[in-house]
């Protein structure tokens, strides 16, 4: 789960903040920092926290990596996070359309999750690949659920 370029001579990139997150066994919270895979511990996976500088046991399954991005209201974005896409210009809702606008705006917009594949952060849908998640390029993005 650990990404790095493997070129250490790469210059011209843009560097952000790596760090993971995964729930606690004890009682399911959001746990922050530095991921130990369980290969590398004796059985359990582990977030090492910089703050209190422990290693938190946390479910394997709920481990994800921050993307680099915050969504709209300010939320930062990991992997596995469910994500609604609204884009930035739609048409407009014709007046004998009889779904009201919260409902043509619920339709309008994407529902995805955030995933790593083919070398990067994307958002998929339905299982298929849509689109690579970056900054600026996906109109307004809400993390709803993770």
């Amino acid at each position: 789960m650990l990404r790095h370029c493997g070129n250490s001579s790469f210059t011209g990139a843009v560097m952000r903040e790596i760090k993971f997150r995964g729930k606690r066994f004890t009682n399911d919270s959001w746990v922050y920092g530095v991921y130990v895979p369980a290969h590398c511990s004796e059985d359990d996976s582990f977030i090492y926290t910089l703050e209190d500088d422990k290693l938190v046991p946390v479910k394997e399954g709920t481990v994800g990596q921050y993307v680099g991005i915050k969504d709209k209201n300010g939320v930062e974005i990991y992997e596995q996070d469910i994500i609604r896409k609204v884009p930035e210009e739609w048409p407009s809702k014709d007046d004998t359309d009889p779904r009201t606008l919260e409902e043509y705006l619920h339709d309008l917009s994407r529902i995805s999750i955030v995933e790593y594949q083919r070398d990067r952060f994307c958002l998929v849908r339905d299982g298929q690949y849509t689109d690579r998640i970056s900054g600026g390029q996906h109109g307004s993005i809400e993390v709803i659920d993770n």
